[in-house]
């Protein structure tokens, strides 16, 4: 794996690197890992349903969907992996891929539930779960969020179930080089700030994933979910701070 031309692509060129691949393997055991959490939550709120989706396979989610509380189960606190399941990522092969890659990065929380945030999301196809573009850097600037000086905030997606080009990621290559002012901002139910929408217009490209491909980008390229198709896509992210100096001597 070319370690200078990821960082490159990521840091300095397109923005993104799109060619980190996954074993089947791992992919399985993300997706069970999710599929546990999954149900600890329907437990915690809904135990009466637990049976039938524990025999349910995610992507069909959405068939079932209207017999939970959606809003309560799919909040962003519930979506966060459990540091018992955090351990065992980080012992997969494509992690210590990724370790090799920026070296000793930390995972970055934003919620303050865990030390360590690792996400995993749940997309009904065709409606409004997905995120519309932004830059995750907006999130951390909009609410004050602060991290090790002299740190950049890389993030990976990692597509668990998916249909190509419907159900993923759409993002604007190289435009987190560019300045764009952030007019529009809301407030979430706990109080914390997200952007609003983007007025303006932007060549978008389709992450068009394979089993196994996964998105490593900047945290100030812009980016937005994809709903369609016709299966519940399922993904796990987490944001890496790497130190500037694994970074710059890259650069060049």
């Amino acid at each position: 794996m070319n370690q200078k031309k990821i960082i490159q692509d990521v840091i300095i060129k397109n923005g993104y690197y799109e060619n980190f691949y996954i074993s089947k393997k791992e992919i399985n055991l993300l997706y069970n890992i999710i599929k546990k959490n999954f149900l600890e939550i329907i437990k915690k709120y809904q135990k009466e349903k637990l049976i039938l989706f524990k025999k349910l396979n995610l992507s069909d989610f959405h068939k079932y969907s209207h017999l939970l509380n959606h809003e309560i189960i799919m909040k962003k606190n519930n979506r966060i992996i459990k540091p018992k399941y955090t351990y065992q990522i980080k012992k997969m092969v494509f992690f210590k891929k990724l370790k090799n890659i920026f070296k000793n990065f930390e995972i970055l929380n934003f919620e303050n539930i865990f030390k360590e945030e690792i996400d995993w999301r749940i997309v009904r196809p065709n409606l409004r779960d997905v995120s519309p573009l932004h830059r995750d850097e907006w999130f951390w600037t909009l609410n004050k969020k602060k991290i090790k000086k002299n740190c950049t905030r890389i993030k990976i997606w990692i597509p668990i179930i998916f249909e190509r080009g419907k159900n993923g990621l759409r993002f604007v290559p190289k435009s987190h080089l560019k300045e764009i002012n952030l007019k529009n901002k809301n407030k979430r139910r706990d109080g914390l700030l997200k952007p609003g929408k983007i007025n303006s217009k932007m060549k978008i490209k389709i992450f068009k994933s394979k089993i196994g491909q996964c998105l490593i980008f900047n945290d100030k390229l812009i980016h937005g979910g994809l709903a369609g198709g016709k299966k519940t896509r399922v993904s796990l992210e987490f944001t890496m701070m790497v130190k500037n100096e694994e970074l710059t001597k890259y650069m060049n």
